[in-house]
């Protein structure tokens, strides 16, 4: 191939690689001031980016409503339907359920009852790994006092509501079904990885008392309205059925107050992380570089043909 001169390659505009080196090494300074510019500030970038730590758990949904009708004899479906008592509970999907519980408004709101999770939702600031301590906004929140001093607007609390924090709760939390086993796998984002530990763990402690909660009080409120329809009950038929679900009941209140796991069942119990999730601030570098490489680059081929098209 016959080497191109440089009157050709502005006759038939056309640019070879000499010509592209050549074009580089005019604009060298300025490639390498544009690229380590913008290395310069992906590092900076990169260091300004709070460490965040990911605590997860893996645990799964065992139904315990199962066990109260398993004591029914059966052929009394049909009776405890006409007594308003629904013994057919199968067909819920309890993963459904607890996920989508979690995941509520109510919930987070039984959460912020415990000291200090409001805090670290919503004021934190970062977090001292020399100290392992925890640093909060100033301007929102006093760590000495415990108290909130934010800028509300008239009428609004200092204090966030589980509303306004809830938003903050669905960044930190993320939830994974595996539609295969129906294992959950439950991860927490913090930049402290303490709390992050401690908060995964008191999502499973109290996602399984508030069940354990709901299912004592409707149990016995079965059991008023179940003795009460016990003392009118005519038929042996019925008063068998009355007192095989008062004992279906009773075992259920027994099994909701002995299991400490008694929905969420753990797989993998919340770990404290050691390692930090983000930033990967290596990568985060590298494409800085990239970035001021390809940049400067291209800058020096605008101006470049901007140059020669005069």
């Amino acid at each position: 191939m016959n080497e191109i001169s440089d009157e050709n390659i502005n006759n038939y505009k056309e640019i070879s690689f000499n010509y592209f080196i050549k074009i580089l090494w005019n604009y060298k300074f300025f490639i390498l001031f544009i690229t380590a510019l913008i290395s310069i500030f992906s590092v900076y970038y990169s260091l300004s980016i709070p460490n965040k730590y990911v605590s997860k758990a893996v645990v799964y949904v065992e139904d315990p409503s199962g066990n109260g009708s398993a004591s029914i004899p059966s052929g009394y479906s049909n009776l405890a339907s006409l007594a308003g008592i629904n013994i057919q509970k199968g067909s819920v999907d309890m993963t459904s359920v607890v996920i989508e519980r979690i995941r509520s408004k109510s919930f987070l709101k039984s959460l912020l009852d415990f000291e200090m999770v409001l805090p670290n939702l919503m004021a934190v600031n970062e977090y001292d790994q020399i100290n392992q301590k925890i640093t909060y906004i100033e301007n929102d929140y006093d760590s000495i006092t415990n108290t909130w001093i934010r800028e509300t607007p008239h009428g609004r609390s200092k204090v966030p509501s589980h509303i306004e924090a809830h938003e903050y709760y669905l960044k930190m939390l993320d939830i994974k079904l595996n539609k295969v086993n129906n294992f959950i796998t439950l991860s927490v984002t913090h930049k402290s990885p303490a709390f992050s530990h401690y908060f995964l763990d008191l999502i499973v402690r109290q996602i399984n008392q508030i069940s354990r909660d709901v299912d004592i009080k409707e149990a016995e409120s079965a059991m008023v309205f179940l003795n009460n329809y016990l003392k009118s009950a005519t038929t042996n038929d019925l008063k068998e059925l009355t007192n095989a679900l008062i004992s279906s009941k009773l075992k259920s209140i027994m099994i909701a107050n002995i299991d400490a796991e008694y929905l969420v069942k753990t797989l993998d119990a919340p770990y404290l992380p050691e390692k930090k999730s983000s930033p990967n601030r290596t990568i985060i570098c590298i494409l800085g570089f990239i970035f001021g490489l390809f940049l400067s680059v291209f800058l020096s081929l605008i101006h470049n043909f901007l140059k020669s098209s005069k």
